[in-house]
Order: structure tokens, then sequence, then C-alpha cells
């Protein structure tokens, strides 16, 4: 038992920094994963960026959580009908705190669909992503902008930024870090000694 202990001991220091390194990128991954933080012009223009029919999920200054698509846009409001009841809602971009794209990933089937890459990258800005790009490699970084045209991919590497034209994209979607993998792989292994630990001692407990 006091050599699993120091096992365990020894190998929590050993990960510690990494894991403590680590924390941050993961909890901005995922705030970067779950929402936007908007104010009315950045909503429109990301309501522009995704276009008409496409699915979203948002939340409103009311605290009011919609899903659907994205109906007609105008100058100052956009109407989004809700996929579960059908109701048609207009919400004026002020009132938008939070929106992202449905889908999270984007793979060509025969020819490249230029309107699903790119609304998928608007809804990746932000986050550490792969991108296949057609006859080359797969790049791999943080997504800096979305156009209508391309994205803006800042490479891990180079840190340099790359422009990608959605036309020449076959596979995009999320990619974790090495760093970020080697958190979750640390967590993974203390998470395992933790029961461990905790069924060894509920072993050597004498029975009453």
């Amino acid at each position: 038992m006091q050599r699993v202990l120091a096992f365990a001991v020894v190998l929590s220091m050993s990960y510690t920094p990494v894991g403590n390194a680590t924390g941050p990128l993961l909890a901005s991954a995922i705030r970067a994963a779950d929402r936007f933080d908007l104010g009315g012009a950045t909503a429109e223009r990301q309501v522009r960026l995704l276009g008409e029919g496409a699915a979203v999920k948002l939340k409103l200054t009311t605290g009011e959580s919609l899903e659907g698509v994205i109906l007609v846009i105008d100058a100052d409001a956009f109407d989004l009908v809700t996929a579960r009841d059908r109701v048609r809602h207009r919400v004026a971009y002020p009132a938008v705190t939070q929106l992202r794209y449905t889908r999270t990933t984007y793979r060509a089937a025969g020819r490249p669909d230029v309107t699903e890459a790119g609304r998928v990258a608007v809804g990746l800005v932000g986050r550490h992503v792969a991108v296949k790009v057609a006859g080359r490699s797969t790049y791999r970084g943080h997504v800096q902008q979305a156009t209508a045209e391309h994205l803006v991919l800042r490479l891990d590497q180079a840190g340099t930024p790359l422009k990608v034209p959605y036309a020449d994209i076959e596979e995009l979607g999320p990619n974790l870090s090495r760093t970020a993998k080697a958190g979750l792989w640390t967590a993974g292994i203390v998470a395992g000694l933790t029961l461990i630990l905790t069924l060894m001692e509920v072993a050597e407990e004498p029975d009453i």
C-alpha cells in the first residue's frame, strides 16, 4: 500500500505542471466551443456570414435560448424559425449574447461545399482545428478569422497566419493541441490511480 501511495505522489508531482498549464487552455477551448459573447454588430456579422438557412443555437439577453434555422436576414434583425415547434421569432442583433452554428465538422462529399465549409469555419473561430486541404497536407492551428471566402489559420509550428479558401478544404473540425492532449492523459492517469487507491482502502478495511 505504501509503495502504491509513493508512486501516486511521485506521478502527480511529475505531471502537476503540465496539468496546471493545460487547465486554462482546456477551459478556453470549452468556452470557445460552447459560445460566442457578442455585441450587436458582431452578432449581425456572424448571422450574415452564416447566411439564411443556417441551423444555429443562440441565447438572448433575456436568458432565453433558441435553436432553429435562420430564415430572413435584415438590417436590424433576423427571423429564426425554431426546430422543435416551428415558431417564427424576430430577433434583434443587440439582443443576442451567444450564437453558434450547430455543426462543428465538415467533410467534402465529391465537390466542395463552400457554403457549408464557411459556416463550420465561422463556428470554429478561436478554436484549435485540423484542416485537410485538397492535394496537400493537413494543417493544424487556431482559427483566427472566418470571412466569406476563406478562413485564417494561425499554424502551430510556424505561428504564422495561413489563408485557406473554403473551396480547397476537404475536411475541417476541432483538434486538441498536444498540450491539451497531455493534460487529458494526465487527468486520466490521476483519476485511475485515485480509483485504485480507493478500492484498495476498501479492500483492506477489517470486517465488522
